[in-house]
């Protein structure tokens, strides 16, 4: 899957809901590799200057070796899982005063070998200074900060109870027992 980030054409095929369109993007810190994906932090130069960052996630299904048509079919479905989430609960997070990135844009390739995600990154939301610290922060929380964190996931799921789900996993999720059983064996 060959994608040149770098590119303002390739941001305008994308037709994000920005202020204006994009004029230049630029890597980020914090690049994620996987053996079938990235997760690709990215700061865009808008053409009336403003900076917006933004989160690429960048998968290729054939990149992996499976084990069975089911794994595969379960690496798949965790993907769109993902993104049915952003879809369909996101927006009842934003209500709950939860902030959740917001999904900018998603395309699958044809025979779901793969899809490209872009979100919001919600390092727009705080100072540059913040967002060092609480890089380097992240795994050593103070009881204040754990409250905060628990805080936040408590709303981000209180507003979904007895919400039938669409889009997502019906029951759990990529990590259950009943989904991994064939990886005990």
């Amino acid at each position: 899957m060959h994608t040149d980030l770098g590119s303002p054409v390739w941001w305008s095929q994308l037709r994000l809901q920005l202020p204006a369109p994009v004029q230049a993007a630029r890597p980020y810190q914090g690049v994620i590799k996987q053996k079938n994906s990235s997760v690709l932090p990215y700061i865009l130069t808008l053409d009336d200057g403003q900076e917006y960052g933004v989160v690429v996630k960048l998968v290729d299904l054939r990149a992996n070796s499976y084990r069975d048509k089911q794994h595969r079919d379960r690496s798949t479905q965790s993907y769109k899982a993902e993104s049915g989430f952003y879809t369909h609960f996101a927006h009842r997070m934003h209500d709950a005063k939860a902030k959740i990135p917001e999904l900018l844009h998603e395309q699958w390739q044809p025979d779901d070998a793969g899809v490209t995600i872009v979100m919001e990154d919600l390092r727009n939301n705080i100072s540059s200074q913040a967002t060092t610290r609480l890089m380097h922060q992240a795994l050593a929380l103070d009881y204040p900060q754990a409250v905060l964190a628990l805080t936040w996931l408590s709303k981000m799921h209180a507003d979904c109870w007895g919400v039938s789900p669409s889009g997502v996993w019906p029951k759990g999720a990529y990590w259950t027992l009943e989904k991994r059983r064939s990886d005990l064996v």
